[in-house]
């Protein structure tokens, strides 16, 4: 299996393990908004004000190669993403420390859940069916056209191979 390949399994499996960790948080939220339990709110703020500073100090660190390296661009933005929902969480603490409404941190959580549900999504659907099974490395010339590269997911293979 080459590099690539692992590498696309990998994140495969990172997405999903991730979905279901989303699950997980969304049926606690819901179980929260169905039966509130008390908040504290100011822990809330408190824990998320550190993870500001620590998500922007590390983006503040990727920011210099950011122009430069695609994947040092990632984690920058990645960073820059995890600090703005912590900044989202942190407003959500105060707003339960100001009003009393403990059913506004897990509606906070339901909206974040969307959102990195909506960013793995995404990164699932780019993994294309020749990421995640065997591709024949073969040419598409007609040396060889066994029935099993007539069915689409082989056509999109032998497509992406070729550079067409």
């Amino acid at each position: 299996m080459a590099i690539a390949d692992r590498q696309s399994l990998a994140a495969l499996f990172n997405a999903l393990l991730l979905l279901v960790a989303l699950g997980g948080i969304a049926l606690e939220a819901v179980q929260r908004i169905l039966d509130p339990a008390p908040v504290a709110g100011a822990t809330v703020s408190l824990v998320a004000l550190v993870g500001i500073a620590v998500n922007g100090i590390t983006a503040w660190m990727f920011a210099g190669g950011r122009r430069h390296d695609i994947n040092i661009r990632g984690a920058y933005l990645h960073m820059l993403a995890d600090a703005a929902i912590s900044a989202g969480v942190a407003v959500s603490g105060l707003l339960v420390l100001w009003t009393g409404k403990a059913v506004i941190d897990p509606v906070t959580s339901l909206v974040i859940v969307a959102y990195i549900f909506w960013g793995t999504w995404g990164c699932c659907g780019s993994l294309s069916p020749c990421h995640c099974l065997p591709c024949p490395r073969i040419s598409t010339s007609q040396a060889l056209r066994p029935s099993c590269l007539r069915l689409p997911v082989w056509q999109e293979c032998m497509t992406s191979m070729s550079g067409t």
